[in-house]
């Protein structure tokens, strides 16, 4: 496709372009008194219209600058008079704005020879301004069928821009649409689906090349969210790993302790560093040829974690059932190791 130009584009609603056009006139260089009435008109009305003389600069390629402003014109118009009918310049606007679904609205301008008209002419409903040229109830005519189903024709517009950008870009994937605004111009395109003009061939194939672009993000997008709860899991039993891996060597760290202070009969210590290690290897334990079991165990830990800064001193009863400590104060406690309560309710 032909007609390589810039444009700029408000995200947001599908049909909202910053430099919306609303008609590109099509006319016979004969005519150009009245094209400049009517552009005239129809810019005191909030019209934006387009036409060769007006909009195409001296450096620019004409045949590639009145494509695209066909292009971003939401409306063709088509002063037909007889010399816009062998204009062969014209007949070339007037194919290439078919070609790719423009709405042409035509504007009979005088008396025409209808042999060998041509039949998309023919098909097509007049404003009639015969003898009447470009009065106010003309404009009214023309203003009003601008404004019919201005939503579709709009949206129709900037799909045709977008899909004219990406084939002039050799097809890359970042002019697709995507996201929100591809949300937004499926639900238009749904909405309006029995309007006219229809969109082309190849504005519906790059919709459908938008959609499985759409659907490989998405494909990426989870598999990156996947990939990033898989590692983030991954981190978290590491550390875990690691946490278990240095208590586990704390515990033989103090295991090790108690066992060396009970071989030198330093009871209070045993005890303390055998409740900081938490290690349950067996049913039973010994401390100074003290006997208790795995309940008692925790209770021991209990106390001696909760009173140790308070105690000086510590034994066992042989069954392991009873436990005495004392402090500088020389005040003596005795606990319970079966649920770990004091016995005494007094200092001893």
């Amino acid at each position: 496709m032909k007609g390589k130009t810039n444009r700029t584009e408000k995200a947001g609603f599908p049909n909202q372009r910053l430099d919306r056009k609303d008609l590109f006139i099509s006319y016979a260089r004969q005519d150009i008194d009245t094209t400049r009435a009517l552009s005239d008109a129809l810019e005191a009305r909030g019209k934006i219209p387009t036409f060769d003389v007006k909009d195409i600069q001296a450096a620019d390629v004409w045949g590639e600058k009145i494509q695209a402003l066909i292009e971003e014109a939401d409306n063709v118009v088509f002063l037909m008079t007889n010399a816009s009918l062998e204009s062969i310049e014209c007949e070339k606007e007037r194919r290439f704005a078919e070609s790719i679904n423009k709405r042409i609205i035509t504007i009979r301008l005088e008396d025409i020879r209808y042999d060998g008209l041509d039949e998309q002419l023919r098909k097509i409903n007049w404003i009639d301004a015969v003898n009447k040229g470009i009065s106010d109830s003309i404009v009214d005519q023309l203003v009003e069928a601008l404004e019919t189903d201005q939503d579709w024709v709009q949206l129709h517009t900037r799909i045709g821009l977008r899909q004219r950008d990406w084939s002039n870009s050799n097809y890359q994937s970042s002019h697709l649409l995507r996201g929100k605004e591809l949300k937004e111009v499926e639900v238009g395109v749904d909405r309006f689906s029995e309007k006219k003009p229809s969109l082309t061939e190849d504005q519906k194939n790059y919709l459908e090349k938008s959609r499985e672009s759409e659907k490989r993000r998405q494909k990426l997008r989870i598999a990156g969210i996947l990939g990033l709860i898989i590692l983030i899991i991954s981190s978290i039993v590491i550390i875990k790993n690691r946490m278990d891996q240095a208590q586990q060597t704390r515990a033989e760290n103090y295991w090790n302790s108690a066992i060396s202070a009970n071989k030198e009969n330093k009871s209070l210590e045993a005890i303390h560093y055998f409740a900081l290690s938490g290690k349950e290897e067996k049913n039973e334990y010994n401390i100074k040829d003290c006997t208790f079991n795995i309940q008692q165990q925790s209770n021991i830990r209990l106390i001696a974690k909760t009173k140790h800064k308070l105690i000086k001193g510590a034994t066992l009863s042989q069954n392991g059932n009873l436990l005495l400590t004392w402090g500088d104060n020389g005040k003596a406690h005795l606990w319970n190791t079966e649920d770990g309560t004091r016995v005494n309710k007094e200092p001893m």
